[in-house]
Parts: C-alpha cells; sequence; structure tokens
C-alpha cells in the first residue's frame, strides 16, 4: 500500500449532510435516508455511504477506520483512522472517488455529532501496475436498523481482476475470525468499522 496523501480535521459547525438525522431508537445505527439534496450533493463520487447513529450516556466516542485488505491480508496499518467525541444523535458519511490516472482513488470521511465534525481525506494508490481489466463491487452490511455494538463493519469496497465477481454474502461478518477467508476472493478490498466506546 502506497499512501500519497494525508488531510485531517476537526471543526465546530453545522455537518451538510444528515442535518435531519433520522428517528432511530438508542444506541442504533442506520443507513441514512436521503433527500434529493444530499444525493445530488454526493452525485460526483463514484461511492457514497451514509449513515445515522443514536446514542445515550452508554457511549462517548466513536471511531472509524478503513482497513486494506489484498488477497484477504490486512494491511500492517489502517489506511486512516478518525474519531470524535459523542453528543447524541449523529451521521457518518464515507464517499471514494478515483483520480485522473485510475490508479489512486480519494477517500473521503466525515463525522458528526452535536455540535462537533471530524474530517478525514487520504489519497491511496490502490494498483501499482494499472486498473486495466478491475471490477469493483461497493456495499453496505447494516440492516435496516442494527443495534450498536463493538466492532462494526459498515460498507466494503472490493476490487477484483477475475472474469466474474460477486458481492459478499449476508452476514459475512458474523464471525469475525471468519470473514477475512471471505475477502481471500478479491485483489484489493476496503473496509469502513466503526467502534463505539
Amino acid at each position: 500500500m502506497i499512501k500519497k496523501g494525508f488531510v485531517s480535521g476537526m471543526m465546530l459547525g453545522t455537518f451538510l449532510l444528515g442535518a435531519c438525522v433520522a428517528e432511530t431508537g438508542k444506541n442504533t445505527l442506520i443507513e441514512a435516508s436521503l433527500t434529493d439534496r444530499e444525493e445530488a450533493i454526493l452525485a460526483g463520487s463514484e461511492d457514497a455511504f451514509v449513515f445515522d447513529f443514536n446514542v445515550d450516556g452508554t457511549y462517548s466516542e466513536v471511531e472509524l477506520r478503513m482497513e486494506r485488505y489484498d488477497f484477504g491480508k490486512v494491511a500492517d496499518s489502517p489506511a486512516f483512522l478518525i474519531s470524535i467525541n459523542l453528543e447524541g444523535e449523529g451521521s457518518i458519511v464515507f464517499t471514494s472517488s478515483h483520480l485522473i490516472d485510475q490508479e489512486d482513488a480519494l477517500f473521503t470521511t466525515s463525522v458528526s455529532s452535536g455540535d462537533l465534525i471530524g474530517t478525514h481525506q487520504t489519497v491511496e494508490t490502490i494498483f501499482r501496475d494499472g486498473a486495466d481489466g478491475m471490477a469493483k463491487i461497493s456495499q453496505t452490511h447494516l440492516k435496516p436498523e442494527v443495534p450498536i455494538e463493538g466492532d462494526m463493519v459498515l460498507a466494503t469496497i472490493l476490487y477484483s481482476s477475475k472474469d466474474t465477481m460477486s458481492s459478499l454474502p449476508d452476514g459475512y461478518t458474523d464471525d469475525p475470525k471468519d470473514y477475512q477467508k471471505y475477502l481471500e476472493e478479491y485483489d484489493v478490498a476496503y473496509v469502513l468499522k466503526s467502534i463505539f466506546r
């Protein structure tokens, strides 16, 4: 893995997306339902995932990280790591876009809760030898509304050079010790995870 750029920031303000967080139960996480305006804002990204959460005093911090796997083997360190303090409900936005050369991708992650916003951007070299012949599948792994617990997989972006490519099966993360074997089927896999503490 070659990491070519890194930007992170923390600021006070109003989050552009997810300003109206969906009504959910306490300590739950859901895939957000977007307005037409929010969908238009995200239209410039190749992949976009938006999640809403609602927590009580049980949790005071959320950490997001993106892990890279090459043929199922995890990289030595996460592609990025970001965390902020929690103030009740909030949103997580994750987008990716390939740059002009198609070998590099810009990943952007933002998380907001109350008046706090954390943002992280990084550029990753996905293919050292070019992207010709590569297929891609991106998917989320949340059911309509799930309780927050432990190490949660939110989304994956998968690349394969095989003639045929299929998405990950439902519930592939049910056994954390077992799901890595599924990632062996892909040349490169990016896995977005959250940990609420």
